[in-house]
C-alpha cells in the first residue's frame, strides 16, 4: 500500500480536510465529515502522530470511518465500527473522516459546510473492497432514501416522536425488556393492563390479541381475555373472572357465585369429596393459619351455615392416628390446626374426615363427610394482574344434599341452583357438632 500523488489535490482544500490512499488500481479517499457522528462500537488505536496513520488503520480494518480526538496527549485515533446517525453539531477538538466516493472535481466544496451536500460522499463508485462498500451502500440508503437532506441529519421529530433507528420519526414504545421500538404507521403507544405499553390504532379501543375491550379508565383501555367475564376494577386493573364466578373487592378474591351445587348423595369417600370440588375447578379447602380460618368462619356465617366439611382427612388405607391427618389438596401435614378441645378422639371409628364444629370456628373429626363441603378456588390465569386475588384461596360451600324448598319443588337433579331465586328452609344443624366427647370404643 502506498500514498498516491493525489496529495496535490488535497492542498486545494484547506485545513487538511481530505486524505487519500492509492492501492494498486484503486483510489480510496476519506474526507472530513462536517458534523458530529454518533456511533456505538469502536476500536481505540491510541495516539498517532498524523491523521494519515489513523486513516491507514481504518482502511486496514475495513471500516468506513475513523475519529480523531485532539487533546493534551496528541491525536487519539478511534476506528468507528457502526454509525448510528449524525447531528448538525460540530466540535473543534474532534473530527470524523468518512470514506468519500465523490469525483475529484467536487473536492473543493468541502470548505463551506453551508453548501456541502454530504449525500454525494456515497454516490460515486466504491473501490474499497466489499466489506467497506457494503457500509457505503448502507450510508447511501440512510442519507438519500431515508433522511434525504444534504447534511444527512434526521428530521426534527414532532412532539412525542423519535428517530430511534436514525431513519425517520416514529412513536416509540417500551417493550417489556425496556428497549424502545417504533410503532407502525398510523399507530401510537398506549398503556395497557399491567402497566405495559403497546402500539394501538390512533382512534378506538386497543386490546392485546385474544382480549376484548370492556371499558376505559383514566385514558387506559381495560380488556379481558376471551372466555372470561369483566367484574370490575381493582387497583386500576380489570378483574377478569371465570364464568359463573363473583368478585369480592374487600378480600380481594373471586369465587363461585351464589350457587348451590347439588348431587344425588353426600360424598362417601375422599375421592368423591375431591371430585365435588374438581368439578367446579376447585380443591378441598386447605387452612394454613388463623386468618384463613377466620375468613371461613365469616363466609359460613354470611351463608347462614355453621358446619361444613373441610379438606383435612386421614388418607384412605391408613389407620386412625391423631397425627395422620393430611390435606387432600396437596397431601401435606397440617402446620396449623384449630381442634375443638378434646378433639380428635375417633368417636365413631373410623373418624377420618374433619369438619367445623357448631361454633363455625373449631374443628372436629367425623366418620363421614357432611352435605356442605368447603372448597377453595385454584389460581386462575385469566386475571391480568398478579395480585392477591390471583393466588389467594377463596372459599365456597357446595351443598350436596337433596333438598325441597317451601313450595315443594325438588332440586335434586339440578346441579346449579341460583340461591337468590330459591327459598329454602334453614338446614338443620348436625347434632354431632356439640356432642360431648364419647368414650373411645375398643
Amino acid at each position: 500500500m502506498e500514498i498516491g500523488s493525489g496529495a496535490e489535490d488535497v492542498e486545494k482544500c484547506k485545513n487538511n480536510h481530505q486524505i487519500f490512499v492509492q492501492y494498486a488500481e484503486s483510489r480510496v479517499r476519506y474526507s472530513k465529515w462536517p458534523f458530529v457522528v454518533r456511533y456505538g462500537k469502536h476500536i481505540n488505536k491510541g495516539v498517532v502522530t498524523k491523521k494519515l496513520e489513523c486513516m491507514l488503520l481504518a482502511y486496514k480494518e475495513k471500516k468506513i470511518a475513523y475519529n480523531i480526538n485532539m487533546n493534551e496527549r496528541g491525536l487519539d485515533c478511534r476506528i468507528i465500527e457502526d454509525i448510528s446517525f449524525t447531528t448538525e453539531i460540530s466540535r473543534e477538538n474532534a473530527q470524523t473522516f468518512i470514506l468519500d466516493t465523490r469525483p475529484i472535481e467536487d473536492d473543493c466544496q468541502c470548505n463551506d459546510t453551508s453548501k456541502m451536500d454530504v449525500r454525494k460522499f456515497f454516490k460515486g463508485p466504491c473501490e474499497a473492497g466489499e466489506e467497506i462498500c457494503n457500509e457505503v451502500n448502507r450510508m447511501n440508503t440512510y442519507c438519500i432514501e431515508k433522511v434525504n437532506n444534504r447534511h444527512c441529519t434526521p428530521a426534527k421529530c414532532p412532539e412525542g416522536q423519535k428517530a430511534l433507528d436514525g431513519f425517520e420519526c416514529c412513536y416509540p414504545f417500551k417493550q417489556p425488556n425496556g428497549t424502545e421500538v417504533c410503532c407502525p404507521a398510523n399507530t401510537v403507544p398506549r398503556n395497557i393492563e399491567g402497566g405495559n405499553e403497546m402500539c394501538c390504532p390512533e382512534k378506538g379501543p386497543c386490546c392485546r390479541e385474544g382480549h376484548i375491550f370492556e371499558q376505559q379508565l383514566d385514558g387506559k383501555d381495560l380488556c379481558c381475555p376471551y372466555g372470561t367475564e369483566f367484574k370490575g376494577v381493582h387497583l386500576s386493573e380489570p378483574v377478569c373472572c371465570p364464568p359463573m364466578t363473583a368478585w369480592d373487592d374487600e378480600s380481594p378474591t373471586y369465587h363461585p357465585q351464589e350457587y348451590e351445587y347439588r348431587g344425588d348423595k353426600t360424598p362417601e369417600t375422599q375421592a368423591e369429596l375431591v371430585k365435588v370440588c374438581k368439578n367446579v375447578n376447585a380443591l378441598p379447602v386447605k387452612i394454613d393459619n388463623k386468618e384463613q380460618n377466620d375468613a371461613l368462619k365469616t363466609f359460613m356465617r354470611n351463608a347462614k351455615r355453621f358446619i361444613a366439611t373441610i379438606g383435612l382427612a386421614i388418607p384412605e388405607g391408613e389407620q386412625w392416628e391423631k397425627d395422620n391427618y393430611r390435606w387432600m389438596a396437596d397431601g401435606s401435614k397440617p402446620t396449623w390446626t384449630n381442634w375443638l378441645e378434646g378433639r380428635p378422639y375417633n368417636s365413631e371409628p373410623p373418624a377420618v374426615f374433619v369438619r367445623f364444629a357448631e361454633d363455625g370456628e373449631h374443628w372436629v373429626d367425623s366418620r363421614s363427610a357432611l352435605s356442605a363441603v368447603l372448597c377453595m378456588d385454584t389460581p386462575y390465569e385469566g386475571t391480568e394482574k398478579n395480585n392477591d386475588y390471583k393466588t389467594r384461596p377463596s372459599f365456597i360451600a357446595f351443598l350436596m344434599k337433596k333438598h325441597r324448598d317451601e313450595d315443594g319443588l325438588d332440586f335434586s337433579n339440578r346441579y346449579l341452583v341460583e340461591k337468590k331465586n330459591m327459598r329454602r328452609k334453614t338446614t338443620s344443624r348436625d347434632p354431632e357438632a356439640t356432642a360431648p366427647p364419647k368414650t373411645e370404643q375398643k
